[in-house]
């Protein structure tokens, strides 16, 4: 009998050993599933494994001024890591809907997020202001949190500029890594396979795919002046923006 009880205290033991490591790895896989959901519906309530999420304005100088800005803090978390959220080519910005839910959810999951506002992909126009905003807040984040450097996550358009951004010696110290979602190699090839629907392959053979318009809406876009008299370039370019506004 006293041995029976020894065997069953002792597997009792191992299984709260067992669990007690297990529970950080099972933690984490179910705060990711409960991410998933929540971006792909931002309507899903947060489950209880959510952190509460506070937000607050900000704002980013650079050397060609001030950027605005959007800080998501997870609440109660310790030592959170910290990230700079990049938006893609839309005209709202950091007020993007898709955008703001996947910052609060990833502020939920414990990051730190921050949410620079690029005045030129918001315009629909790739510029070299885009990559100094992208390092000065990585730079602006990494010395809030006291922390040599944070991570970067370009969506679209962006992040190409967060990795031409980390690959620049003024920024670079600020950024540990880049993860980049639906980025862009090689811009010119992107712009020319938006306008033509054609790209290369490595085997020198041809793709043809019918590309989105809006490729060859914010070339045009871009360069008025190129397609249209002076006189009409800049009443152009106004209606082109509404079309691109889906207005």
């Amino acid at each position: 009998m006293l041995k029976s009880r020894a065997v069953r205290a002792g597997a009792v033991g191992v299984l709260a050993i067992a669990a007690w490591l297990a529970a950080p790895p099972v933690l984490r896989y179910a705060r990711a599933v409960s991410a998933l959901l929540r971006i792909e519906d931002a309507a899903r309530q947060p489950s209880f494994l959510e952190y509460p999420v506070e937000e607050r304005p900000a704002t980013v100088k650079w050397p060609g001024g001030e950027a605005p800005a959007r800080l998501y803090l997870p609440k109660n978390v310790a030592s959170a890591p910290g990230i700079v959220v990049l938006h893609g080519i839309h005209h709202l910005g950091i007020g993007e809907p898709r955008l703001v839910n996947f910052a609060r959810v990833m502020a939920a999951s414990g990051f730190v997020v921050l949410t620079p506002e690029l005045a030129a992909v918001a315009d629909y126009r790739i510029e070299p202001s885009a990559i100094a905003i992208i390092g000065a807040s990585a730079r602006r984040l990494a010395t809030e949190m006291q922390v040599p450097r944070v991570g970067v996550l370009g969506l679209s358009f962006a992040g190409g500029l967060a990795l031409m951004a980390a690959a620049d010696p003024q920024w670079s110290q600020s950024i540990a890594w880049v993860a980049a979602i639906g980025a862009h190699h090689d811009l010119g090839r992107v712009v020319k396979f938006l306008v033509t629907g054609s790209a290369p392959r490595p085997d020198g053979s041809v793709l043809h795919l019918a590309a989105h318009e809006y490729g060859a809406l914010i070339t045009v876009y871009d360069r008025p002046e190129d397609f249209f008299s002076p006189a009409d370039a800049p009443a152009a370019r106004e209606s082109l923006r509404l079309l691109l506004w889906e207005k």
